[in-house]
């Protein structure tokens, strides 16, 4: 089974980085 990864990174309104991992199968 071929998963598809996307990390992405979303700049919150108090300044810290919040990081997602997006799993597509």
């Amino acid at each position: 089974m071929k998963v598809a990864v996307w990390d992405t990174y979303v700049m919150r309104e108090d300044g810290h980085p919040m990081h997602f991992d997006i799993l597509v199968p």
